[in-house]
């Protein structure tokens, strides 16, 4: 009878060290507890900047008109890419809670004003330079040293037709004139680059490029465009 009670204790004792080892997981696999508080947190934070774009509006480093020069920032989850005054451009970036790091720019080669060109410089010069970032609905500020160089909108934001009445004159620089596009619906953006006598081409929509002529043309517009908005724009 002893032997009987002793085997039952044993038994229930492994149950209860089983069970034990188990608690941490709940029956579909997924941390439970304290483990599943910090596993949703993990996955809520991935990639902050993943599926964001921001139109450059102010700088602590560049001297020009920041507004005017149509800077764009796209970021998907380890790649940022974008317009610059003259070029786009591309570059690798890894964050980790509020710390941004940004690897090499590429860019295209094209040559342009000598003020847009040492704009676009001072631009890369300052992505390199970034060490952190803060982010809102409304704002991201790049930060070196924890001092602010580079402040975008959200591109959804920046600009609207209304931006561009009574700018247009005769003789206007097309790259100036181009960076007041983004953020426009596609019919207003068209309206105003017929107007200001360039031409307009979509060259991709929703991230689908279209086909279209290699040729270089110094009064064209070409514009990317997401929900029916312009969110990047090159010239040529």
């Amino acid at each position: 009878m002893r032997l009987k009670r002793t085997t039952v204790s044993l038994a229930a004792l492994l149950t209860v060290a089983w069970l034990a080892g188990c608690a941490d997981y709940t029956t579909t696999g997924v941390p439970s507890g304290e483990e599943a508080s910090n596993e949703a947190v993990k996955v809520e934070q991935g990639h902050p900047l993943e599926a964001t774009s921001w139109v450059l509006t102010e700088s602590s480093v560049i001297s020009a008109d920041v507004a005017s020069l149509g800077i764009t920032a796209d970021f998907a989850a380890e790649q940022m890419s974008g317009q610059a005054p003259v070029n786009t451009y591309f570059t690798d970036y890894t964050t980790e809670g509020t710390t941004i790091e940004f690897g090499e720019i590429g860019s295209t080669r094209m040559a342009g004003e000598p003020a847009l060109m040492t704009a676009e410089t001072a631009y890369f010069e300052a992505l390199g330079t970034v060490s952190s970032f803060e982010l809102t609905p409304e704002k991201l500020t790049l930060k070196s040293a924890d001092a602010p160089v580079l402040g975008f909108v959200p591109s959804d934001q920046a600009g609207s037709s209304s931006d561009v009445e009574g700018t247009i004159e005769e003789g206007q620089d097309i790259n100036d004139f181009a960076g007041t596009l983004v953020g426009m619906s596609v019919d207003d953006a068209e309206a105003a680059t017929t107007e200001a006598g360039f031409e307009f081409r979509v060259v991709s929509v929703d991230g689908e490029e279209r086909p279209v002529t290699m040729d270089y043309r110094p009064d064209r517009v070409n514009v990317a465009v997401e929900d029916d908005k312009v969110v990047r724009v090159t010239v040529g």
